[in-house]
């Protein structure tokens, strides 16, 4: 019995990183079920993955044509991602537990966000050995970047991403080790699934074939010990000129296997129906302007560049937390160390760090690389503290430091861990290691586990609400029951998602990203229509244009919303070429609701409402005294009404006020005619050929006259 228990302990002993692992895949579940309570999905996207995957539960295969989608004619399915059949299938196991298709993906998104974890420990454990493994596992499962995209609700392929980028890094450093047939097979198979779980996943293989140049870069700057001449005690390192040659033989070496590991790759995508020789050419597209491959994408949010010389380092810490400043030792440490894979670990971070300075979305492809470097770092430093000898108190208690610094100075923090680093690559200690150097490099480990795993939980915890607010609840069960079954739904692109998933209805376009060759009339084409049907003041032209996309529909519809207050600069700019801030064309100024006072409403910029025998009188405030504005719009008794003003000094432009007082908004005399000023604010007021049919304090629906269509 005794031999039984002491093996057991042995075979556990030797397992500690098995069991921390299952920890840490945990650990990652827990953060990203924080928003599981939601009745619905978080944001547009999830309810565009969520209608195909739907296909696939309730007929086992896609559709070929999807008419839903930019209407008319609709558009060509040209995707089938893996994720859709996954979660599919795995629901008919499941069927019984949970109560929906809808509730199951809502689930299954933390699932796959955690999943990630674990090539992340393989990659981390290949670079580096098990300790680097298990701290690139705990950095992946908390890393800010990564939460809220694989958090519960928010069912979107990024999980995939995520996951396929990190095991397809695996699986190149483990052929870069190995060099043998079964690395590059499974080097291969990880790039097609990438490919069928995300269709632009072949950057992994292009930065992978780039880090082979960056090998035999380093090759030659470095050199290898075993290139050394001369007597033992003084070797020296040939001429550059002399590396250089000598590094052609291992660069030919790895570089001939994994670039027909690609392309073999690539002709097995091709075969099965995907695009990778095209999903190249568009990233040099995206690299050099992604307006020119889709004007949209100057629009969208995440896509919006980081300034790295203007505060950049302040955004990039708050989505990486403290595993930024160990992703330079990382590199470094392993480029010295081994220079192939620290070579693979350099063009990954590199890579994906200059893709976030093009687009704030990049962030998610990044968060892998730096977490892994991270894990790498911490791991070389603690294992290279032997060699510092005398020098290793300092280089501890510097990172410790770097660690403290870097909640007021991020950029300043990485600085000082780079320097730190390349202080150990270039000295070498003598002497016993101090003890207390080793317990303050441990508590550098500690802390920044700790660190890192605490703003992975507040960002879990505090992600906001984007899930399906009540007003467009009621909206969209309105399109599903009260406009015919052939109806065609347009507004801005942002909803079109939920048009198709909940009301079931076609729209004009979605998020979708179709390109000109795909539809007929692609989103370059559509956005500008939709943008034009927004701003112009000509009503006949509007009509013109809805025409355009009804066809056969008996019906046709029009979404005026309060949230494209805030992004009318767009439709804007895509429908006229002017840009927000431009005199010439200003926008909408949004106050939002600050406090109540005794029979006075504040808002932002020192306006306020003022009730004077329960009437609103509008005022604003300046250093030069208190005026109001020309006009006045307002719900009284959920009436619109119209109260004007003259004084010396009066502003020109409508106040519009929110029924439930919730904001105001400045309306200039540029947008008073506008068909978004008209059907949101002034309730379609001056419209002959639209008639509302729907409305509450957000929404607001048209319908056009069936006389016109």
């Amino acid at each position: 019995m005794k031999n039984i228990l002491s093996k057991i302990y042995e075979r556990c002993r030797e397992s500690w990183h098995l069991f921390l692992l299952a920890g840490i895949v945990l650990l990652a579940l827990k953060i990203r079920l924080f928003t599981s309570g939601t009745e619905w999905l978080q944001a547009y996207d999830p309810y565009y993955h969520l209608r195909y995957t739907s296909y696939i539960f309730q007929y086992g295969r896609m559709p070929v044509w999807d008419p839903l989608s930019y209407f008319p004619p609709g558009r060509p399915v040209v995707v089938e991602f893996v994720m859709y059949h996954m979660t599919a299938w795995l629901y008919v196991a499941f069927e019984g537990v949970v109560d929906s298709l809808m509730e199951f993906a809502k689930y299954s998104t933390a699932f796959y966000g955690a999943a990630v974890t674990i090539p992340a420990y393989f990659a981390g454990k290949e670079f580096a050995g098990k300790e680097a493994g298990i701290l690139s596992a705990l950095f992946m499962a908390a890393i800010p970047a990564a939460i809220r995209r694989t958090s519960a609700g928010f069912y979107s392929t990024d999980p995939f991403v995520l996951f396929f980028s990190v095991l397809s890094i695996y699986f190149f450093a483990r052929s870069f080790k190995r060099r043998d047939l079964l690395s590059y097979s499974l080097t291969a198979i990880s790039l097609i699934l990438f490919s069928i779980s995300w269709t632009e996943g072949w950057y992994i293989a292009v930065l992978a074939i780039g880090s082979i140049v960056v090998y035999y870069v380093a090759l030659t700057v470095l050199g290898k010990d075993e290139w050394k001449t001369g007597p033992e005690d003084d070797k020296k390192m040939p001429s550059i000129k002399n590396r250089a040659s000598k590094a052609i033989n291992p660069f030919i070496k790895l570089f001939i296997p994994s670039i027909f590991t690609l392309v073999l790759a690539m002709v097995v995508s091709h075969l099965i129906g995907m695009e990778p020789f095209s999903v190249i050419g568009r990233y040099t597209a995206f690299v050099l302007n992604p307006e020119n491959l889709q004007i949209v994408n100057i629009s969208v949010a995440e896509l919006q560049p980081l300034d790295i010389l203007g505060g950049g380092w302040q955004q990039l810490y708050g989505r990486t937390s403290v595993a930024l400043l160990f992703l330079f030792p990382g590199i470094l440490m392993l480029l010295k160390r081994k220079k192939r894979l620290g070579s693979l670990l350099f063009a990954w971070a590199g890579f994906t760090f200059f893709f976030v300075t093009r687009g704030i979305r990049f962030m998610l492809i990044f968060a892998p690389a730096v977490s892994v470097a991270a894990g790498v770092g911490l791991s070389e430093l603690y294992r290279k503290l032997d060699k510092l000898g005398e020098y290793s108190p300092l280089i501890a208690f510097g990172f410790l430091a770097s660690i403290f610094i870097s909640t007021a100075s991020p950029g300043f923090a990485v600085a000082l861990a780079t320097v730190l680093t390349i202080f150990i690559l270039l000295v070498e200690g003598e002497g016993k290691v101090p003890d207390i150097a080793k317990a303050v490099m441990l508590a550098v480990i500690i802390i920044s586990g700790i660190m890192v795993t605490s703003q992975g939980i507040q960002s879990g915890a505090a992600q906001p609400d984007t899930a399906l607010e009540d007003h467009w609840r009621d909206a969209y069960e309105f399109m599903k029951y009260e406009t015919a079954e052939d109806a065609v739904i347009g507004s801005w692109w942002d909803p079109g998602h939920r048009i198709a998933g909940l009301a079931q209805r076609r729209n004009m376009a979605d998020g979708a990203h179709c390109l000109e060759e795909h539809c007929e009339g692609g989103l370059n084409t559509r956005i500008s229509d939709l943008g034009e049907m927004l701003v112009t003041d000509d009503e006949d032209r509007m009509v013109e244009l809805m025409e355009r996309y009804q066809e056969e529909a008996s019906e046709v519809y029009w979404i005026a919303s309060e949230d494209l207050i805030g992004k009318y600069q767009w439709p804007q700019y895509f429908a006229t070429g002017c840009r927000g801030g431009d005199p010439q064309c200003p926008l909408y100024s949004q106050l939002r609701y600050q406090e109540q006072e005794q029979d006075k409403i504040i808002y932002e910029a020192n306006v306020y409402l003022e009730f004077v025998n329960d009437t609103p009188v509008p005022v604003y405030e300046t250093a030069e005294g208190r005026g109001t504005f020309e006009r006045m719009v307002y719900y009284e008794n959920g009436e619109l009404t119209e109260k004007t003003f003259d004084d010396e000094r009066t502003i020109p432009g409508t106040l519009w006020v929110h029924p439930q007082y919730y904001t105001v908004v400045l309306i200039p005399e540029y947008q008073e005619k506008s068909m978004f000023t008209k059907m949101y604010f002034f309730e379609g007021e001056g419209i002959d050929n639209f008639d509302q049919v729907f409305r509450n304090d957000y929404v607001k629906i048209y319908k056009l006259n069936q006389t016109v269509a």
